[in-house]
């Protein structure tokens, strides 16, 4: 990558600046260096890409039963699997620090991005009231993964900030669903609830 830049500004140089023009022989070369870059480049950029199809491959075609594959690369499986299998057919699940939408076979709220933000932001807005706001949508479990967010991954974040915008509002939910909620499925860092009634932090 560095020698791209250089190529780059070689290649500019050695034009004459009109368009259309064709570069001189020195910007000739230095257009084919960058194109060669590139091209020698393409294994190593879509090499990861071609691995994970090839890994998904089996399962994708049927050799590997789905559920091995996701017991083997989907960490909340478990508890994906269960609320399929369990959960009441009219469930509305709220996914928090979750990224399992695509595999729940019930209606679903929420789910994450990067850095979970949707899970944050809900919290964040409803504050005490989010157990309750997520009632008055017709959500009637939750599904959470346990996260903590290390100060080492972000270390462009005071500790205050990381506190108030990050693990605030994972405390603040566990505090919530303890209060307002009945555990009914943990396994392998996910936990499901089903929502009681009215809860508040206290």
């Amino acid at each position: 990558m560095p020698g791209i830049g250089i190529l780059a500004l070689g290649a500019a140089a050695g034009t004459d600046g009109a368009v259309g023009a064709r570069p001189p022989p020195a910007g000739r070369w230095a257009l084919g260096a960058v194109a060669a870059c590139w091209i020698l480049g393409l294994p190593a950029n879509l090499g990861p890409a071609w691995s994970d199809a090839f890994r998904r491959l089996p399962a994708a075609s049927g050799a590997t039963p789905a559920d091995t594959y996701y017991e083997a690369s989907h960490g909340p499986w478990p508890a994906v699997r269960w609320a399929n299998t369990h959960l009441p057919e009219d469930a509305v699940v709220a996914l928090f620090f979750d990224w399992s939408g695509g595999l729940l076979e019930r209606p679903f709220h929420l789910g994450s991005v990067e850095d979970h933000v949707p899970s944050r932001h809900w919290l964040k807005t409803h504050g005490d009231q989010s157990l309750v706001a997520l009632q008055a949508r017709g959500v009637s479990h939750v599904m959470v993964r346990r996260v903590r967010f290390l100060t080492k991954a972000y270390p462009f974040l005071s500790p205050e900030t990381l506190q108030a915008d990050f693990n605030g509002p994972v405390a603040d939910l566990d505090e919530l669903l303890l209060q307002g909620a009945t555990l009914i499925f943990e396994e392998n860092g996910s936990r499901i609830y089903r929502i009681d009634g009215p809860a508040t932090a206290r």
